[in-house]
């Protein structure tokens, strides 16, 4: 049971190995139409995260001003 349990551990292990043996991510480059030069994997990433940011932003402004125009008619 030991062994069994050992295996599947090292088999998951090594599914969710996203950082390698070296111990760093690798800086893979997808080619950027924008401004025609490369833009690495985490700059993708940080794009996309910062989009979510300004989403959320705008949400919860339009949020706020719903509020405080409901609050103003009571």
């Amino acid at each position: 049971m030991a062994e069994r349990l050992q295996s599947f551990l090292e088999g998951v292990g090594s599914i969710l190995d996203i950082i390698g043996s070296s111990g760093h991510m690798p800086e893979l480059r997808r080619p950027n139409p924008r401004d025609n030069g490369l833009l690495t994997d985490s700059g993708m990433i940080r794009r996309d995260w910062r989009a979510v940011g300004r989403d959320l932003r705008k949400a919860m402004d339009v949020e706020a001003h719903e509020q405080t125009k409901a609050a103003s008619k009571e």
